[in-house]
């Protein structure tokens, strides 16, 4: 037992020395997985300690469900894999409504929400309806998804559409974007 209370107090400190300022956002480390890798978080809730994260960037969500791209979405390389997975969601009003309740429930954090839109109006009503959600504490506009037929990388590739994104979106939420 002395063993294990001195890791925990190692664990600890080193856990302190850790801790980043994101935007405003205060987190115990800088681990996040990346946007849609941890899906809504509770999937891997029996797999691995999931408040030992510094937070977690959601799935990208959009204003309406999305049924995402047509199987097969994964292909394996010599060198990783390729997908194409399509921002598939149930919209952002199950993300908060279901998504963002449960994982409250499983986080000691605030979380990092990607959204998506085809365009800034979709966007503008996403952030709307997200940010009202006590979990969330940081806005990540998803602007390099390759995979949609609309918005996605088309906004990331013009800058004056982006600044213009951007812009819209900030006047309608006082989080961190």
């Amino acid at each position: 037992i002395k063993e294990y209370v001195v890791k925990e107090q190692c664990f600890m400190q080193r856990s302190y020395m850790l801790k980043t300022n994101l935007s405003g956002m205060e987190i115990k480390n800088p681990i996040i997985p990346a946007s849609g890798t941890f899906g809504y978080g509770q999937e891997y809730k029996d797999f691995y300690d999931i408040n030992m994260l510094g937070s977690i960037s959601i799935k990208g969500t959009t204003l309406n469900m999305k049924l995402g791209n047509e199987l097969p979405r994964i292909a394996e390389t010599r060198h990783g894999m390729i997908n194409a997975i399509g921002l598939q969601n149930p919209g952002v009003k199950s993300v908060v409504n279901n998504e963002l309740v449960e994982l409250a429930k499983l986080v000691d954090y605030k979380v990092i929400a990607n959204v998506g839109g085809s365009t800034i109006e979709e966007y503008i009503e996403c952030v709307k309806t997200i940010e009202k959600s006590p979990i969330v504490g940081i806005i990540e506009l998803n602007v390099s998804c390759p995979n949609v037929s609309k918005g996605g990388i088309h906004f990331g590739t013009d800058i004056e559409l982006l600044t213009n994104l951007i812009t819209s979106v900030k006047s309608v939420t006082n989080k961190p974007v």
